[in-house]
């Protein structure tokens, strides 16, 4: 996938917030994203900004109000309770904002800061890179009509996200990623979830039911031994299957049978870009407040992916 720009594109100074493991991902990913440059790193540990910083070339700074004048937009990659307050500060200084998922805690949190980004006419986009992953995009074009959907997303517990479940931490990309395939209205859904390791719902089990028919089924779990990122897409004489780790994807097609030859199935590994996900999504960041369009993931995409979590989180609660 690549983000088409101007040729008199107007490059584009940004400043990371949080230096942590997933700042540093965006700032690493950020070097190679023509038309943006990394400007500024700024993090309430100041000796963490300071190791990002030199690492990465760039200056530290001390408060967001020393940004202002120096960039025009900011990647927010804090922990997830100050992203309300951090993005809005940002956005109320005049600064477009990609903003680590999920968007913020609370859905009014994510409606006031979409109405804010839009009143100051201003970039708010959501970090959801799965939307960018290679093997996703290749895959796209086929996902037409899809009657069920599988995604597992599993992995090892991170002590640094011990603070949300695994709803929040994991199974949102997946909700996210169901949003941007299927258009029909969500029916209904049931969940299961149990508590492993942490006091949050470290394993959960969602099927969702659309008014089309489609049916969704996603697995989250943080208490497995091996990582494994994989979707399998069934719709009419189509089978998708993509491992998202590793970025590829295959297509199973059932060729026209004649008389002379009975129904065949094509088997073709889609061609998918070498690309970072990181990378692409802020190629589309830049791209977006170059050209003044939206982003591929934008606020309001963020909040729906944010409040049916919210919903799945609910749920699980009363079940206990």
């Amino acid at each position: 996938m690549t983000i088409p720009v101007h040729a008199d594109f107007i490059p584009v100074s940004i400043a990371l917030i949080g230096a942590g493991p997933r700042g540093e991902s965006h700032g690493r990913a950020l070097s190679g994203v023509e038309h943006g440059t990394l400007s500024a790193v700024i993090d309430t540990d100041y000796q963490r900004a300071k190791a990002l910083g030199e690492a990465l070339g760039v200056a530290i700074a001390h408060d967001i109000n020393e940004l202002c004048s120096e960039v025009q937009a900011v990647i927010v990659a804090v922990p997830t309770a100050q992203h309300y307050e951090v993005t809005k500060r940002c956005l109320q200084s005049g600064l477009h904002c990609l903003v680590e998922k999920p968007l913020c805690e609370e859905v009014w949190q994510a409606d006031e800061l979409i109405a804010l980004a839009e009143e100051k006419k201003l970039i708010l986009q959501v970090g959801h890179i799965e939307r960018f992953n290679p093997a996703f995009i290749a895959s796209r074009p086929y996902m037409t009509n899809p009657r069920y959907i599988e995604i597992h997303r599993l992995g090892p517990f991170d002590q640094r996200v011990a603070e949300v479940g695994v709803v929040l931490d994991l199974m949102i990309h997946d909700l996210d990623l169901v949003a941007s395939i299927v258009a029909a209205p969500l029916r209904s859904f049931s969940v299961f979830g149990a508590k492993v390791v942490s006091e949050h719902d470290d394993l959960v089990k969602c099927r969702l039911e659309y008014e089309d028919g489609c049916v969704v089924d996603l697995s989250a779990s943080r208490v497995s031994q091996q990582r494994s990122r994989t979707m399998r897409l069934f719709q009419a004489d189509t089978y998708l299957s993509l491992d998202l780790d590793e970025m590829c994807a295959r297509i199973h097609r059932k060729l026209p049978a004649s008389i002379d030859h009975p129904p065949k199935i094509e088997q073709l590994s889609l061609p998918c870009s070498p690309a970072n996900s990181f990378s692409l999504a802020l190629a589309d960041f830049v791209a977006c407040i170059g050209e003044g369009r939206r982003p591929l993931v934008g606020g309001q995409e963020g909040r729906e992916a944010l409040a049916l979590a919210k919903q799945i989180v609910a749920t699980l609660l009363q079940q206990q």
